[in-house]
């Protein structure tokens, strides 16, 4: 979010041709689109009313518990009525357990955990509005991974599909509340969503002239997070030759302590994260090896900002090819640590404090600043070309403070009491 809202400020953002998101981006894509649907951006103001506001309300709406606690509630209900059934009847206290864990099993909470996302995404922000029904400019593609196929299946304006199964236009019965769902349905959390395509026309190699119906259609697909398949969202990026920026999120898992003695369940949990870590490495190895065939950028928020001004961070992952070395306006940054621990900060859904947000959007709109000034120069004034995001105003202590507290997950309760006060 901050980095497109600094396009906004330099006046860049109709260039954007196209948006690739997944996971929780997909979420921040889809607001900018439904605010483009409105009118163009009149001014800075204008976009942090349209779009910051509202995706702010998010990140501090407890919109974790907005899911699980309605749940938990309907499942604690269940539990005390089988108890109270059972002893009416005189049966022993276990078979109504037995009997509770039965309906876990058929019933899964992590299916009602996905249709409580569905649900608070579609009153959020869409309120049943339908993908087909927006503008075609900019081209949203909200990325999914297709359980069926094990590849990226992707949404956009004006059609869906994925690797071997095809594309269809068919598409007049897909909210765009879903299309967000799927590619944000972190797996821990949410069961797949189903889609039934068996009905839909589907044809392979579209961008031809040799289209031919696709025989690979199966009668229901199943979707996941995009970041599954693909964490950075770059499928459809490698195939172009359009000039490009990837916004990489992804952090760097940190190792064990040699005194570490994990429990069952962080060992468990560390084969998952291990497992994610992994994808963005072999993403980022993929744009690394394509180097010089590529015309972009690739943004790394766990990288230290100072790496970017003093060239080191586009060795390896700048506009790939060019070595112009252009000397910038002089930025107030923060310590390398602070860099680090935003990298660290929790995906969770969790409340998001002021300072999280305030300087997740700043590290985001200083890079995408450092990259345009760069490599699209030619499209700033004079005075854009001197002026730089501003540094929130926070001390590094309280900084430090509330996002050292950002790098952990409260699985009960909220991680800060409050989201506005140190």
């Amino acid at each position: 979010m901050g980095a497109f809202r600094r396009l906004v400020e330099l006046g860049l953002y109709k260039n954007v041709s196209c948006i690739s998101s997944v996971s929780g981006g997909s979420i921040t894509s889809s607001v900018i689109l439904q605010a483009l649907n409105d009118g163009d951006f009149k001014d800075i103001k204008d976009f942090d009313k349209r779009v910051v506001t509202r995706l702010k309300k998010l990140g501090q709406s407890r919109f974790r518990e907005k899911i699980i606690i309605p749940v938990f509630v309907l499942f604690g209900v269940l539990f005390l009525v089988i108890v109270l059934l059972f002893y009416n009847i005189h049966l022993s206290f276990i078979y109504s357990v037995l009997t509770f864990l039965a309906v876990l099993l058929f019933v899964q909470p992590r299916k009602l955990f996905s249709k409580m996302l569905l649900f608070l995404l579609d009153k959020s922000f869409y309120k049943g509005k339908l993908l087909k029904s927006n503008l075609l400019y900019p081209e949203i593609c909200f990325n999914a991974t297709c359980l069926n196929t094990g590849k990226r299946f992707r949404f956009k304006q004006n059609n869906i599909g994925g690797n071997k199964i095809g594309e269809t236009k068919d598409i007049k019965d897909i909210k765009l509340s879903f299309a967000v769902a799927c590619s944000a349905a972190f797996p821990q959390l949410f069961a797949p969503f189903k889609l039934m395509i068996n009905k839909r026309r589907f044809v392979l190699d579209w961008w031809t002239k040799n289209v031919k119906a696709s025989n690979h259609v199966p009668k229901c697909i199943y979707l996941s997070d995009g970041g599954v398949y693909d964490n950075l969202g770059t499928e459809g990026i490698l195939k172009g030759k359009e000039p490009f920026v990837i916004l990489d999120a992804g952090g760097y898992i940190p190792e064990w302590h040699t005194d570490t003695n994990p429990n069952w369940f962080i060992r468990n949990t560390r084969i998952i994260s291990t497992a994610l870590d992994q994808i963005i490495s072999l993403r980022r190895r993929i744009l690394y090896s394509k180097a010089k065939d590529l015309n972009g950028v690739q943004l790394i928020l766990g990288a230290p900002v100072k790496e970017y001004l003093d060239n080191k961070k586009y060795k390896n992952y700048g506009r790939f090819g060019n070595k112009t070395i252009i000397k910038l306006s002089n930025y107030e940054i923060f310590d390398e640590k602070i860099d680090c621990l935003l990298a660290d900060l929790r995906t969770d859904l969790d409340g998001f404090h002021d300072i999280e947000i305030d300087l997740l959007m700043w590290a985001g709109a200083i890079r995408m600043d450092i990259a345009i000034k760069k490599y699209f120069s030619k499209h700033l004034t004079k005075e854009q070309l001197s002026t730089t995001p501003i540094r929130p105003s926070y001390s590094d202590e309280d900084i430090v403070k509330i996002l050292e507290l950002g790098k952990k997950n409260s699985i009960v309760g909220f991680l800060h009491k409050s989201l506005t006060k140190v």
